[in-house]
């Protein structure tokens, strides 16, 4: 039997447990992810896919194992790893207090990206009028909130996306966008993880459940 091996692979989570108040979630998880490919985690709630997410991100240290980018411990390329890393979360991680286009304006700043045509274009796609663009959005609803945060799929030039949950609150419209960026960005030898109660539209999405690891 050949194993995976982390300098195979562009992103490579070997053997990571997590436990909370001296008791496991889930033990043993080796998750590999290589360029072009998508894997979706599944499993009920409660089983930790949100947490093996927030340690891949380097949000949260394993109990036990490590994250590797390309081949190297991910803690001993820290900068490299997140500067090529896109994390969007279950919550949108958008300022109220603000609208929709300055939201985008320093997401895209955040990518080393600048231009209001980028940030219309992406609002567009993602299914964003310009009347809501230009809302606060603490007035936009929460499908028009998800929007707005994963318009950043259309300019992010970042390798590795990990999305925890994109799907939820979006209409079939919305699901159908975001698996058309994903498309892209595998064709442009991307990556990506996904999180999502829905099944993944995109061929070849390989299925990770996590029940299998979890204690």
């Amino acid at each position: 039997m050949v194993f995976p091996l982390p300098n195979d692979y562009l992103l490579f989570a070997d053997d990571i447990a997590y436990g909370r108040d001296d008791a496991l979630i889930f033990e043993g998880v080796t998750l590999p992810l290589g360029e072009g490919e998508v894997v979706h985690i599944t499993g009920p709630n409660g089983c930790g896919k949100t947490t093996l997410i927030k340690i891949i991100t380097t949000i949260l240290a394993p109990t036990q194992g490590a994250v590797f980018y390309k081949g190297q411990l991910v803690n001993d390329v820290r900068y490299q790893y997140l500067s090529e890393l896109l994390y969007i979360g279950h919550k949108a991680a958008v300022k109220l207090s603000l609208n929709a286009r300055e939201n985008l304006s320093w997401m895209a700043a955040a990518d080393g990206l600048a231009g209001n045509e980028i940030i219309l274009e992406a609002l567009d796609i993602m299914g964003i009028d310009s009347e809501s663009a230009l809302s606060s959005c603490g007035h936009l609803s929460a499908g028009q909130l998800r929007r707005v945060a994963l318009s950043r799929l259309v300019f992010t030039e970042k390798k590795i996306w990990i999305l925890d949950e994109p799907m939820a609150t979006l209409d079939a419209a919305g699901i159908k966008t975001v698996n058309r960026c994903i498309t892209n960005h595998l064709e442009r030898k991307g990556a990506v993880l996904i999180t999502s109660h829905q099944d993944i539209d995109i061929e070849p999405a390989r299925k990770f459940d996590l029940t299998n690891w979890c204690l």
